[in-house]
């Protein structure tokens, strides 16, 4: 397959990523946006969830290894965000690239 060839006129899509990403830090809404991710995750018991299921996971190692448990945990933790959660924080980063994007 043939590499993707960059149009003059259109942005780099990385570098577009990475102009908001860098935006998005500067303004603090990064720091926003993750306040309510945490706030709301916690809200419907998802943080705790997770929790207690690596320190089962935890319990069965024989020789605790951190890298391990993350990479059993991760897809449950992965898979289980509430949709109405996933929703509200696309919404937001959404309306804050709406906001920010030169036209």
């Amino acid at each position: 397959m043939a590499p993707k060839v960059q149009q003059k006129n259109q942005p780099d899509p990385t570098e577009l990523q990475n102009a908001m990403m860098k935006r998005l830090i500067q303004t603090k809404e990064w720091d926003r946006i993750s306040a309510i991710l945490k706030e709301r995750l916690s809200e419907h018991g998802w943080t705790d969830d997770i929790a207690d299921r690596a320190k089962e996971d935890a319990k069965k190692q024989n020789s605790l290894n951190f890298k391990t448990l993350l990479e059993n945990i991760t897809p449950h933790a992965q898979n289980s965000i509430p949709q109405g959660v996933k929703d509200e924080i696309i919404a937001l980063l959404r309306e804050f690239i709406e906001a920010n994007l030169e036209k």
